[in-house]
């Protein structure tokens, strides 16, 4: 018998992400000049699918089912596929679990150890204060992407109803992402980051408006009504990082811990639907959203880089302080249309951080 195709699957998420970090191979962290634009640290071929890590042994890149690669960047990482069918994998659920239930507003999270609610199952959701914006609820229709659906009529109304809930949380999640990311930028930009870290944070807030109306889409074509994003509650003004600490302490939760679980998690939703549209629908989703967690482990190795021991002493107690303790609520299984048992969520979430996120910040932080 084989290896388990979930297994190899993981494997190859976790190289992308150590090969991100610049743990997996040559000399590791940015060189000191690196905020300078210098294409110092590791890089690998991502076109032949193998990377040679630093104890000479050669590991094969993220894709599956003709997964698609995303080419080297300028900060010495490179981009591999990670999803299967030639799309994406998805990303968002921060270091603790998602906002149930899909009324808009802000949503909030634990106070303590570090956690970030993240206002859905996947993206980047924008947070003030540990508290996740999230839109209402609209008939908007200028956000929903036409979703054909095979076999809506074979659905019982109690399921229809749970997907349309649940593509519409997803939605919601994805559309709060695009001021995450926008966010993200900012705080880049205001530490002096390098121009691709910018160019890739300003790259993920439009695959994330794809991913929202593509989610709509979905919630529109199980709710039979048009279903859309109606205002997000920003605030008065974006909450930019005050330090570079900052920076790095937000995106260990939020990209590294956060990002990284959901992108495994939008994987395996991927894997097991049937729905030819939520197929290809979490394909791009998982791919692309394993770039956006990607781009978060290349963020903390530059803020190290250029931060030194105070940046690495915050990074190694915010990993040390984070946890995935998701608190779903129980709702109908179906797994062909990408809604699994929230058992089955918790399990794949727990199973992520545990054989992807920790074995990678072990070996940042080293």
């Amino acid at each position: 018998m084989g290896p388990d195709p979930s297994d190899l699957r993981l494997y190859r998420f976790r190289l992308r992400l150590f090969v991100a970090a610049g743990i997996a191979l040559g000399s590791g962290r940015f060189s000191p000049v690196a905020r300078a634009g210098s294409t110092g640290g590791s890089s690998s071929d991502s076109s032949t699918g193998d990377a040679s890590s630093s104890d000479g042994t050669t590991e094969a890149s993220t894709s599956s089912d003709g997964g698609s690669s995303d080419g080297g960047s300028s900060d010495g990482t490179s981009e591999g596929g990670t999803a299967a069918d030639g799309g994406s994998s998805s990303s968002g659920v921060t270091s603790v679990p998602g906002t149930e239930g899909t009324g808009g507003g802000t949503s909030t999270g634990p106070e303590d150890s570090g956690e970030l609610p993240c206002g859905g199952c996947y993206g980047r959701p924008y947070v003030v204060e540990q508290r996740a914006c999230v839109a209402e609820v609209s008939d908007d229709p200028t956000w929903s992407d036409a979703a054909p659906l095979e076999g809506l009529d074979r659905l019982a109304p109690e399921q229809r109803a749970a997907l349309a809930a649940f593509w519409t949380e997803a939605g919601l999640s994805e559309h709060s992402s695009v001021a995450g990311f926008h966010r993200f930028a900012l705080d880049l930009l205001a530490h002096g980051a390098p121009a691709e870290l910018v160019a890739r944070a300003q790259r993920a807030a439009v695959q994330e408006l794809e991913h929202a109306r593509a989610c709509f889409g979905l919630a529109t074509a199980y709710a039979g009504r048009a279903v859309g994003p109606g205002r997000i509650p920003l605030g008065p003004g974006a909450p930019i990082a005050a330090s570079l600490v900052e920076l790095a302490v937000w995106t260990v939760h939020e990209g590294c811990v956060g990002e990284t679980v959901a992108a495994w998690l939008a994987d395996e939703i991927h894997a097991h639907a049937t729905d030819p549209t939520v197929r290809a629908t979490m394909a791009k989703i998982a791919a692309e959203e394993a770039e956006h967690a990607a781009l978060s482990w290349s963020t903390v190795r530059w803020a190290i880089a250029v931060g030194g021991a105070t940046v690495a002493r915050a990074v190694e107690e915010s990993f040390a302080s984070a946890r995935v303790d998701p608190r779903l609520p129980s709702r109908a299984e179906c797994v062909a249309h990408g809604l699994m048992r929230s058992d089955a969520v918790v399990a794949t979430m727990r199973r992520a951080f545990e054989e992807v996120v920790q074995p990678c910040a072990r070996r940042l932080v080293a």
